[in-house]
């Protein structure tokens, strides 16, 4: 007999889950909301999982506000040097910009309440350093 010409692939390694208690759903949810993410980071001790996802909010926080900040400035330099005409798209990238932080935070929270550890590209490496 001969063997098949495709086998099939393999299936992707699921990330491990861990068991998200009871007490600490309303911190995750928080961990993700702006500033909020400070009240799990400094009020829950007990909990790795918590904490570490409250570092991850509030540096992907930090990041949100900083682009945010930027978009402005490109803004507002654009109005000194009058070139009205480029101002869309500026609008229109902050438009993209707080579509994608809202799906981001949605993914993460919906992850961290399923008991995953979802890194957020870079923000996650910025986050393990503190």
């Amino acid at each position: 007999m001969t063997e098949p010409l495709l086998t099939p692939p393999a299936e992707a390694p699921k990330a491990p889950t861990e068991a998200v208690r009871d007490q600490d759903k309303m911190m995750l949810i928080l961990a993700y909301l702006g500033i909020f993410g400070l009240v799990p980071f400094s009020v829950v001790k007990d909990s790795d999982y918590v904490h570490w996802h409250a570092k991850q909010g509030l540096t992907f926080t930090g990041a949100a506000i900083g682009a945010w900040f930027s978009l402005a400035l490109l803004g507002v330099m654009l109005r000194i040097v009058h070139l009205w005409v480029l101002l869309p798209l500026v609008w229109i990238a902050s438009l993209g910009l707080f579509l994608g932080l809202v799906v981001v935070w949605f993914v993460a929270m919906s992850k961290a309440l399923g008991g995953e550890r979802w890194r957020i590209p870079i923000v996650a490496d910025i986050a393990d350093r503190w």
